[in-house]
């Protein structure tokens, strides 16, 4: 009988450029990955600097672009075309499958990613950025369902609601008050794997869905909803 892989968490974040006037997304220029398993045992992972669109568009975090060309510098992050970088990543995760394993797709705000990322690729590429078939995972989601009910954080502007950002998970889960998310990918990947393994190990049903289309909007109301602050 042949053993079960196990199944592999491909947890990636983008960071984009400023929209132009109009458009919901900017292109996405900083792309990164983790594949992990269950017991964070790390299965490939990649990040990349997508040259076609740094240079011709304003990042969102502009003030960070000095620290972008030290890490390509150091080879800390790759420098490649957007479409180079979809090919890199759609080729681990085809491996993958091609070994037996089960990948879900994951991002903490997963509807922003997902979308960014085709958005990006309609548009440089013509093409779809993800050409696997797999189930998708907002980890924003899972945290969410599944909060624990002692959860605290500063409030929204709105002070209705306390604040869900993947910097203030990160803060509660781990009580480190001190924690600042980079907004870089690759540190902001590990961060995110972080918080995906601590809800894993509750145990509780994965809220997976298989286009993007079914990823949850507004989830700081989920875990508000929870905490019952509305």
């Amino acid at each position: 009988m042949s053993k079960v892989k196990p199944t592999i968490f491909s947890v990636l974040d983008v960071e984009t450029c400023r929209p132009s006037a109009g458009k919901a997304y900017g292109l996405v220029f900083d792309v990164a990955w983790r594949n992990i398993d269950r017991k964070g045992r790390v299965y490939g992972e990649g990040s990349f600097l997508a040259k076609d669109v740094v240079g011709k568009h304003i990042p969102y975090f502009v003030e960070k672009m000095g620290i972008y060309y030290q890490l390509a510098y150091d080879r800390a992050i790759e420098p490649a075309t957007f479409a180079e970088i979809s090919n890199e990543y759609n080729t681990q995760l085809e491996k993958l499958q091609k070994d037996g394993h089960k990948v879900i797709f994951c991002a903490y705000n997963a509807q922003f990613d997902s979308r960014a990322l085709g958005y990006t690729a309609g548009l440089m590429n013509m093409t779809r950025f993800l050409r696997v078939k797999m189930p998708l995972l907002c980890i924003w989601h899972y945290w969410a369902m599944n909060c624990p009910k002692t959860y605290t954080a500063k409030k929204t502007a709105s002070g209705k609601f306390y604040s869900t950002t993947a910097e203030d998970v990160y803060r509660f889960e781990f009580q480190d008050e001190g924690f600042i998310e980079e907004h870089i990918g690759y540190s902001d990947v590990i961060d995110e794997c972080d918080i995906l393994l601590k809800v894993l190990n509750r145990k509780r049903k994965l809220p997976l869905v298989n286009s993007i289309a079914e990823l949850p909007g507004s989830v700081y109301r989920i875990a508000n909803e929870r905490l019952g602050m509305c």
